[in-house]
């Protein structure tokens, strides 16, 4: 009895310093609410990293008048400012590079956090055993909220999730700050699939995970500014290089070969975006039908057996894959 107990003791006062990063861009309508959801973290110790990407709004001034305020013992607040705009994967770069703790997550500038959420996480780590701890979101739309949960029992794998579930956020984990910086998983310029980029390197690398049903993160749906629905082209090149840069990471690495089927379908959802723009499809459909072809052509064989993609979309495309030979 006595060694239980005193385990319980030892796992109930284990509490690493966590950071938070917060990259931000011209977010000044939202950045009050994010910064109060995490300096109302009930957590503690806590290291919070924010990061101005050139904004040209007023959102530094709100992020330095909020850290004279609530800087205390136990919360440490500390912000970074790009002098020119350099994305959101050179602004997560930046707090990685600052960040103190032996844990680290993410809170985007327009999202927010429950208070308990750091605490849940911590505990979940069994003393520190955990690399990676991931839970569930809120997704918060004008007028409804939407949890959205890992099943019970569900692992986080590569191979057995799509691409836009829970596995690759990155803003609904605490993850091992030692491995993340290790891994480099955040390019400069690289600003769409950045989060599943640094997921996917993580998971590769051999990274002790645990899941909780629960959800603590509230994701807010908005679609001012989105790049997706902005700059299509600009999404279908980035996660073309993406998926690139992380084939690169896992061959020098010595495991592309165990995860082929993990990239082959990141192939497949990257290079599918030649075909769907309308517009352009359109416009210049020699010219997407080719691009189609020849973006990771090694991945064209195997469209029937992404067990991830609806069946009738396989079949569209892989017929789209035998016109393409055509032009």
């Amino acid at each position: 009895m006595n060694i239980a107990l005193n385990m319980h003791k030892t796992l109930a006062d284990y509490r690493p310093l966590v950071s938070v990063m917060i990259p931000f861009h011209n977010a000044a309508d939202t950045l009050d609410r994010c910064l109060r959801s995490v300096v109302a973290l009930t957590y503690r110790p806590l290291d919070v990293i924010i990061v101005d990407d050139a904004s040209s709004d007023n959102g530094y001034r709100i992020v330095e008048e909020m850290v004279k305020i609530y800087a205390c013992e136990g919360l440490h607040l500390r912000l970074f400012r790009h002098e020119a705009n350099r994305g959101v994967a050179a602004a997560r770069a930046c707090a990685l590079a600052h960040a103190e703790g032996e844990y680290i997550t993410a809170v985007d500038a327009d999202d927010y956090i429950e208070p308990d959420a750091v605490d849940a996480y911590v505990a979940a780590t069994d003393g520190g055993k955990a690399d990676i701890v991931a839970a569930g979101v809120f997704y918060e739309f004008p007028n409804r909220r939407v949890p959205v949960l890992f099943r019970p029992g569900e692992r986080l794998t590569l191979e057995e999730a799509s691409i836009d579930s829970l596995h690759f956020l990155l803003t609904n984990k605490l993850l091992r700050t030692s491995i993340l910086r290790e891994i480099r998983p955040f390019t400069p310029g690289q600003d769409c699939w950045e989060d599943l980029g640094a997921v996917s390197r993580m998971l590769a690398s051999g990274a002790r995970t645990v899941v909780l049903e629960g959800a603590w993160y509230h994701y807010v749906q908005s679609t001012a500014g989105s790049l997706t629905k902005s700059d299509p082209e600009r999404i279908l090149r980035q996660h073309i290089a993406v998926v690139r840069s992380l084939e690169e990471w896992m061959v020098e690495r010595g495991v592309a070969e165990r995860h082929a089927s993990f990239l082959t379908y990141l192939k497949f959802i990257a290079k599918v975006k030649w075909l769907r723009n309308p517009d352009a499809l359109r416009r210049h459909p020699v010219r997407r039908l080719r691009g189609w072809r020849d973006t990771f052509p090694e991945a064209n064989a195997h469209i029937m057996r992404l067990k991830h993609v609806r069946l009738r979309h396989r079949i569209l495309f892989y017929i789209a894959g035998h016109a393409a030979r055509l032009v």
